[in-house]
């Protein structure tokens, strides 16, 4: 495989795009067929308290009860349905196996994490995040 580094690229109109550092495209015809990710974040909890170890345009994090962790965009999408999500967990506590799901907004992201065995919501140990769609 070849890379291929630029650092902008000129269209055959004669417009330029300047490409970001770090960013990633994504070939077209994938199943997002978005150009790259407008938002990712790498979640840890420390006593049910989630802190952001990093990420790209998430505002700020909230724990709002156990096993739900809302996320804010600092640049919200178009709305609601214009990014698609990709996240994980991490547990490795096997009787607390999970099951995630997810609601969305234009501004921001909720997790819910679940224990399987019907225990009820349960803090991850960490959790991953990545986005892909239209900035308003």
């Amino acid at each position: 495989m070849s890379t291929l580094k630029v650092d902008q690229i000129e269209g055959s109109t004669g417009t330029t795009v300047t490409i970001p550092s770090g960013t990633t495209i994504v070939n077209s015809g994938t199943a997002t067929n978005f150009a790259h990710t407008k938002a990712w974040a790498t979640v840890t909890y420390s006593g049910g308290t989630p802190t952001n170890e990093d990420g790209l345009n998430i505002a700020s994090i909230a724990d709002t009860a156990a096993g739900e962790c809302t996320l804010t965009f600092t640049t919200a999408f178009g709305d609601g349905e214009d990014y698609c999500i990709t996240t994980g967990t991490l547990n490795t506590s096997a009787s607390q196996e999970q099951i995630t799901i997810y609601t969305k907004a234009a501004g921001n992201f909720k997790t819910y994490n679940y224990n399987s065995g019907g225990a009820g919501g349960i803090d991850p140990e960490a959790f991953y995040i990545s986005c892909s769609g239209d900035l308003a």
